[in-house]
């Protein structure tokens, strides 16, 4: 049978498979950070390599950390997100003034597509939150409105895409989108962070 190290320490525990360890171990406020069987990283998403049997194995290596963690971890990088969205913004309003429709329309995808990202981690951030501090957190009304903010400039973006309108287009990215996502990095993010710090 393997050696169980988690998070540094021997771990005892009666599972033979892999799978039935790994739900043992994490639960819904821990998420493994790293597994390593005989010293060879394993993916926990890749359903093969979790149907293995313990006794496969000499040693099993499993670092965990809380899901605030990696919640406090991810307001931290997104300040990054935005300077890396913002990059992209600027880029594909460069690209608007050149006429460079087609690699604007791949740029524009992108943006979409990034931005959506940064959504559902902001929300995925704040359920955590939630979920830690269930009786202080309160949205407060600076996120609610770039959040609101941010959803409506996303909408208009599409149907001036559609119609082609290139200086509404490089208005709402350069204005209203940039303006919104910095106002995020100055107010928003912070705040989430403070709730943490309360």
């Amino acid at each position: 049978m393997a050696e169980v190290i988690l998070n540094g320490k021997t771990f005892k525990h009666s599972k033979k498979y892999l799978k039935d360890l790994i739900v043992e171990v994490e639960n819904d406020r821990r998420l493994i950070t790293k597994l390593k069987a005989n010293n060879q990283a394993l993916d926990t998403k890749k359903p093969e390599s979790l149907n293995l049997s313990l006794s496969d194995f000499d040693s099993i290596e499993i670092d965990t950390s809380s899901t605030l963690d990696l919640a406090i971890d991810a307001i931290d990088s997104c300040s990054k997100y935005i300077q890396h969205v913002t990059q992209k913004i600027q880029s594909l309003i460069e690209l608007y003034a050149k006429n460079d429709t087609e690699n604007a329309n791949i740029l524009f995808n992108e943006v979409l597509e990034t931005l959506d990202l940064f959504i559902q981690l902001v929300a995925k951030i704040y359920k955590t939150l939630k979920l830690y501090y269930p009786k202080t957190i309160i949205k407060s009304r600076t996120i609610q409105d770039l959040e609101i903010h941010l959803l409506s400039v996303l909408k208009a973006l599409l149907p001036a895409k559609e119609k082609n309108d290139i200086i509404m287009l490089q208005d709402l990215l350069e204005y209203e989108l940039m303006d919104n996502l910095t106002q995020w990095k100055i107010k928003a993010l912070p705040e989430l962070k403070n709730y943490h710090q309360v």
